[in-house]
């Protein structure tokens, strides 16, 4: 079993983040718990080498059940995952706006929804998912998808020359959305174009996803420092105050900063002591 990350090419920079690799086994009648994923601001592709995983959506009361090669979302809420027994991903999280370069899907049709990626690129996903079940290692995994990548890229990237691009470095970090007219008005635009723009390439409109952004950062904090008050990480982050940052926790998670942290604890990866 392994719950690591990997280092992408650095011909992908500013489009991968990382490769997840998540393998878990799991006795057969075994009571799997429960994994309680909360937004972040990225978009994913999950390649699912074994097994598959039932998805919940709670806000929305959706289920739905994955196991082929995904394009995934922007998520705005909690999503509740459950694996198999057996349960084998390389999953891809992309900075913000890198996966509408590389797809030219606008992101708005798709935020809280996934996409089986053979719809978009049919021979790729074929031949890509083929070498992953016939891969002999997880480092084996690791070349085979980041070649998919680069190659990628070399083709799709430079579809768009469009101005907006010069904000994308912006979102990944915890930019003080009240400058978002600022940010408008360098990539010289309307707001109301910045707008319009933000929900193509993630999803959703540019302060949503700073808020994400921020709320990601405070719960990221605290897991590497559980030393850490609650008010402390809400201070760190940028937060006017704690009740401030809850706010954030119920729009996003649907409960409060320790309530998503005690469910955190419970997860596959924490009961197997993988993280």
């Amino acid at each position: 079993m392994i719950f690591q990350s990997f280092q992408p090419s650095p011909e992908l920079v500013g489009l991968v983040k990382t490769y997840h690799i998540r393998h878990f086994e799991f006795p057969a009648n075994t009571n799997i718990p429960v994994k309680p994923f909360a937004p972040r601001s990225e978009q994913y592709i999950t390649f699912y080498v074994k097994g598959f995983e039932t998805i919940y959506l709670p806000k929305d009361q959706v289920s739905l059940t994955r196991s082929k090669t995904s394009i995934i979302g922007q998520s705005t809420q909690l999503v509740q995952r459950k694996v198999s027994p057996q349960f084998l991903i390389v999953q891809v999280p992309f900075f913000p706006g890198a996966l509408y370069r590389l797809t030219g899907i606008p992101f708005d049709e798709l935020r809280d929804k996934s996409l089986e990626m053979d719809l978009i690129f049919p021979q790729e996903t074929k031949v890509v998912d083929q070498k992953l079940h016939e891969a002999k290692s997880y480092w084996e995994m690791i070349r085979i998808v980041d070649d998919f990548f680069i190659s990628l890229a070399r083709s799709k990237v430079s579809f768009s020359k469009n101005p907006f691009e010069r904000a994308l470095p912006f979102f990944s970090d915890s930019f003080d959305d009240k400058r978002i007219d600022l940010l408008a008005d360098q990539a010289c635009l309307s707001l109301r174009q910045f707008e319009r723009l933000s929900k193509n390439y993630f999803g959703v409109g540019p302060k949503t996803m700073m808020r994400i952004n921020r709320f990601s950062e405070s719960f990221i904090l605290k897991s590497r420092h559980p030393e850490y008050s609650w008010f402390d990480v809400a201070i760190s982050c940028g937060y006017v105050d704690y009740q401030h940052m809850v706010r954030d926790y119920k729009d996003f998670a649907g409960v409060t900063p320790n309530q998503l942290w005690i469910a955190d604890g419970k997860a596959p990866d924490r009961v197997l002591g993988l993280r």
